[in-house]
């Protein structure tokens, strides 16, 4: 399974958002998604545009 390289936690109430990633494609995502919805059931993917520097 694909691991990810940085967790990021933001409170947005009423919830707490939890990013993992970047991923470089989806299927790393969706593979990572699949172990998170074990403790998150409600988890999805939410894609977001990463810039190169």
């Amino acid at each position: 399974a694909a691991s990810a390289s940085a967790v990021t936690i933001n409170w947005k109430p009423p919830f707490y958002r939890v990013r993992l990633g970047p991923f470089a494609t989806r299927q790393q995502a969706e593979a990572v998604l699949q172990a998170a919805r074990s403790v998150f059931p409600d988890a999805f993917v939410a894609p977001k545009r990463i810039t190169n520097r």
